[in-house]
């Protein structure tokens, strides 16, 4: 007899998956946010309670997507469930490899109190480069100081 929630779940964790992987795809090539890209500065540096828990948080992915291999995936009975199961427990072995760096740069670009940045400037299209500041309240504006930019002020 097969549990009543067990279609329900691989249904579910398919979507989740499949909208995931493109969202993510699409966000890390770049070509949803073609026109303004940040990059954070060399001094972003992770504390040791961040790196164990970037290690714990893999590693817990990782006990998931073992925890799928360990189902047995006859009882869905239906070809097409069986199918789409092992294909959730390669597509999650893939999501977490491709979540790696992003988390790793999410990290760097929350430590960092400064980002380079370039675009094109929203009023006049022009190309714009230059860096960002996090304020107090988290907020973040560009800096307009001169000696963050490396300029010669005369």
């Amino acid at each position: 007899m097969q549990p009543i929630w067990t279609p329900l779940f691989v249904l579910l964790s398919i979507f989740i998956l499949l909208v995931y992987q493109t969202i993510s795809l699409l966000l890390q090539i770049g070509l949803s946010y073609d026109d303004f890209r940040l990059f954070h500065m060399k001094s972003a540096r992770f504390t040791k309670t961040q790196w164990l828990l970037l290690f714990l948080f893999h590693t817990l992915l990782s006990v998931g997507c073992y925890g799928l291999f360990c189902i047995d995936a006859n009882i869905l009975e239906t070809d097409g469930l069986i199918d789409n199961f092992h294909f959730i427990r390669y597509v999650s072995i893939a999501i977490n490899l491709l979540s790696m760096p992003m988390t790793y740069h999410f990290l760097l670009a929350w430590n960092s109190e400064k980002l380079d940045f370039v675009g094109i400037h929203p009023e006049t299209k022009l190309h714009w480069k230059g860096v960002m500041r996090k304020m107090e309240d988290g907020k973040w504006e560009v800096d307009q100081s001169p000696e963050d930019h490396d300029l010669c002020v005369v």
